[in-house]
């Protein structure tokens, strides 16, 4: 099932699937580590605003 991170549930891991976003913003979350295949952790999730906290766990990343 493919979700969109703000769907994923704080303390859950997820893989990611793939970048829906300008290319600017993709970049950006490209040097951070967030790239097609790479597992992150939900660390925190606020319900009143629009807010998450991902941290990437880099030693799952699954060669491309």
């Amino acid at each position: 099932m493919v979700l969109p991170l703000s769907h994923i549930p704080s303390a859950a891991d997820a893989r990611i699937i793939w970048i829906a976003s300008e290319p600017v913003k993709r970049e950006r979350l490209e040097k951070q580590g967030f790239v097609p295949g790479a597992v992150i952790h939900c660390v925190r999730r606020s319900r009143h605003r629009r807010f998450f906290l991902f941290r990437s766990l880099l030693e799952e990343r699954v060669p491309s």
